[in-house]
């Protein structure tokens, strides 16, 4: 813990010293080893203790479902330190939307389980978003990958991805 605490306080101090300007730091999950409160509120207090720090957007990662609470407990405890109130959201930063989408089960343990409502919601939020801004790029962010596009993802490697991952696609 304090080897981490301190690699995550130096990258802190990093990015105030080195991009003081930024509009955000974005983690794209496992902030908290099992999603459990006191490591959200711990993760929390780390961010609080650096002075200048970007706002930090969160998106949902499997070691941030890991505990042996339920799902709801551990989203929830995800949705508070997010400050939303879903595991996939939007924001607009800087002019900018950005679209936070998350696991809506433990699954397997692994793999993003994406709801129908969730896809439709991405769907429809990207249509709109490149209709009406078509030179504007729309950041999107998923802990998990698609299948076959990185290290990890490819077929027997074991860190498959996104449950609907055709529909996804």
């Amino acid at each position: 813990k304090q080897l981490h605490d301190a690699h995550f306080l130096a990258m802190c101090n990093d990015i105030v010293s080195n991009s003081p300007q930024s509009s955000g730091v974005f983690v794209v999950g496992d902030i908290a080893n099992s999603g459990r409160d006191y490591e959200w509120k711990h993760a929390n207090e780390l961010i609080a203790s650096v002075a200048r720090l970007p706002k930090f957007y969160f998106s949902l990662g499997n070691h941030d479902l890991y505990g042996s609470e339920s799902y709801f407990t551990l989203a929830q405890n995800f949705m508070t330190y997010a400050q939303t109130d879903s595991v996939y959201y939007e924001r607009v930063i800087d002019g900018y939307y950005h679209l936070f989408l998350g696991s809506e089960s433990k699954s397997n343990g692994l793999d993003a389980d994406l709801s129908q409502n969730q896809l439709s919601w991405f769907d429809n939020r990207m249509q709109e978003l490149t209709a009406s801004q078509p030179s504007k790029p729309v950041f999107v962010y998923l802990h998990q990958s698609l299948y076959d596009t990185i290290a990890g993802s490819f077929e027997g490697q074991g860190w498959d991805g996104i449950i609907q991952n055709e529909q996804f696609r």
